[in-house]
């Protein structure tokens, strides 16, 4: 196996499926990227899913393994269905 010289990368994509990653592979390659501008790992290669931090800055993980969606907030929600009303019911008194 063929080892890989660290380089600096401005894109990192990951797929799901082997074939979305074939399919990304050729549309750069026809695109004209060239050999050391695109390096894909094989399937074998990563496994688990692990994020793992490097560098100084350790705080940055929590954005990345966020597990809850933020909303509205429902008491906003409220304020604005009211306020709505009551803009909606002063134009129809006026008409």
């Amino acid at each position: 196996m063929q080892q890989q010289q660290h380089a600096n990368y401005d894109l990192l994509a990951v797929f799901n499926d082997e074939s979305k990653a074939e399919t990304a592979e050729t549309k750069l390659r026809n695109a004209g990227f060239g050999e050391d501008e695109v390096f894909r790992l094989g399937a074998e290669t990563v496994t688990g899913g692990q994020f793992r931090e490097h560098g100084p800055n350790r705080e940055r993980s929590a954005i990345f393994l966020q597990t809850t969606r933020s909303g509205p907030n429902p008491v906003t929600v409220i304020l604005f269905a009211i306020l709505f009303g009551v803009i909606l019911g002063a134009f129809y008194r006026l008409r």
